[in-house]
């Protein structure tokens, strides 16, 4: 499995109760058909998420602050439990620059390049109001 140079940005705005801010979703992916996606195993189901095309795994692995697996253990843990995920057929990791103030991410990667593993990554994105008149560029930013 190869990481992909090739970045698709999928966004999907979800409107939160508290203010005007929202949480917009982006996943990072190979360019893949809809028939196939990076990962796929025969014993886990996949669906198609929203209306992407892509086809991720029904179980999603969590990264955040709540286990705190992805943000608090060690390397070598960090890299054996995606590892497993992966052989499971787990093929979403669900991340976000809030949690851990962003070592979720950044672990999250490291453990992706090392294992060089062919998956999708969604993250979350939030919102000031200033960011609504070009949500485009919010986006782009916090990729970056």
């Amino acid at each position: 499995m190869a990481l992909s140079t090739t970045i698709d940005v999928h966004t999907e705005a979800v409107p939160r109760q508290t203010g005007a801010a929202c949480v917009v979703r982006r996943t990072r992916t190979a360019p893949l058909s809809v028939s196939e996606g990076p990962g796929e195993s025969d014993s886990m189901e996949y669906r198609l998420l929203g209306k992407t095309g892509l086809r991720v795994s029904a179980l999603g692995f969590g990264c955040g602050t709540v286990g705190g697996l992805i943000i608090r253990e060690e390397p070598r843990v960090r890299v054996r439990a995606v590892a497993r995920a992966i052989e499971a057929g787990i093929n979403y990791f669900d991340t976000a620059s809030m949690y851990g103030d962003g070592q979720s991410e950044i672990n999250l990667g490291q453990v992706l390049k090392e294992l060089k593993a062919d998956v999708y990554v969604g993250t979350k994105v939030r919102l000031t109001a200033a960011d609504l008149s070009d949500v485009g560029a919010a986006i782009h930013r916090s990729v970056e």
